[in-house]
């Protein structure tokens, strides 16, 4: 399978990630195509990140990546869809006060959409290199709920709502 980095990441620089995904098994290419199956990219909103989102390529944050690093890279057709959240061991936990939210998210293709809805329980994978939070919202018509990633919430910053 190939892998594609995008950007400056915070923990890895891409020689070091580059050298990582090869002791995963992966292929390291240097463009994003159709048969590229992953790309870590350090903004899900630059044009590499749109241009995997148009073929399909599964997008990934640095946090991501050290998960599929760490729990396996699933095997998928390039370009493939990723794994749903639901098959990690997420502990959520039920907010003390719930709050009406608009949300920007950027999606696992990196496609940029608002969600509006009520954001009520608050969620963390815990992993080597530390946590991953989750936020699990109610989407406005009352109908379904949505896990999502903390780090590809653009705005608003929750952080600052809830320590």
């Amino acid at each position: 399978m190939d892998i594609c980095f995008s950007g400056k990441f915070a923990r890895h620089d891409k020689n070091t990630a580059g050298t990582k995904a090869v002791n995963a098994g992966l292929r390291v290419v240097e463009e994003v195509r159709t048969t590229t199956h992953y790309l870590v990219a350090a903004d899900l909103s630059s044009s590499k990140a749109r241009k995997a989102g148009r073929f399909g390529t599964v997008v990934l944050t640095e946090s991501e990546f050290e998960d599929y690093l760490e729990f396996g890279f699933p095997v998928i057709e390039a370009p493939g869809k990723p794994p749903r959240s639901t098959e990690l061991p997420i502990a959520w936990t039920k907010l003390e006060s719930p709050f009406n939210e608009t949300i920007e998210y950027a999606d696992a293709y990196g496609v940029i959409t608002q969600i509006a809805g009520r954001v009520f329980e608050q969620g963390s994978l815990k992993r080597d290199s530390g946590r991953t939070r989750y936020w699990r919202v109610q989407l406005s018509d009352r109908e379904r709920v949505l896990a999502l990633r903390e780090d590809r919430i653009l705005s608003p910053d929750f952080s600052t709502r809830i320590g």
